[in-house]
């Protein structure tokens, strides 16, 4: 009877707790720059936030990765053949590791589009392409997710490895943000 009476006291407590959480971000929260890679797309890597899902696909000679949260699409990103053309210029341009990444930002119709391009030195290895409209709460999302993103090195065809900590997904986040 006395477990009986634990257990219910214990599910009360639970469901009490659970109800008042409250969830707030805060600098600490954001920063996934030290966090183990979840997610690979070609040469590069990321920390996928916990609230975030992501579906990949490879229909034909590319593949594509959609992130969402709660059913809203967050933000896609190709790896392609050849690197993606994007019209203007950058405001972020980046040399790392065996790639030239640079960043576009633009507003139509109201909304913000966010593109990294991420072209490789070497031909053989694939382009990536991620992208975004970044709206309201979203732009957030983004910020998050490319945050922890970091460049990987594939000293064989079968073999990345990936930093431990990224630089260049830091320098992403403050960009997307001023």
């Amino acid at each position: 009877m006395k477990k009986a009476i634990r257990l219910v006291h214990c599910l009360i407590v639970m469901l009490c707790v659970g109800t008042t959480t409250v969830y707030a971000y805060d600098a600490k929260a954001l920063d996934l720059s030290q966090e183990r890679c979840s997610v690979f797309i070609g040469s590069l890597c990321m920390v996928l936030p916990s609230d975030l899902s992501v579906i990949m696909d490879a229909p034909s000679d590319f593949q594509r990765f959609q992130f969402t949260r709660a059913g809203t699409v967050v933000a896609w990103a190709y790896v392609q053949n050849s690197p993606a053309t994007i019209d203007g210029s950058p405001s972020f341009t980046a040399k790392t590791a065996g790639f030239r990444v640079e960043g576009f930002q633009a507003t139509t119709s109201g909304t913000d589009r966010v593109d990294l391009v991420f072209a490789p030195a070497v031909k053989s290895s694939f382009a990536v392409h991620v992208y975004a409209d970044v709206t309201g709460d979203l732009r957030q999302d983004v910020v998050r997710l490319l945050a922890g993103l970091r460049i990987c090195d594939r000293p064989a065809p079968r073999t990345l490895t990936c930093p431990a900590e990224s630089d260049l997904g830091p320098k992403i986040a403050k960009w997307l943000t001023n």
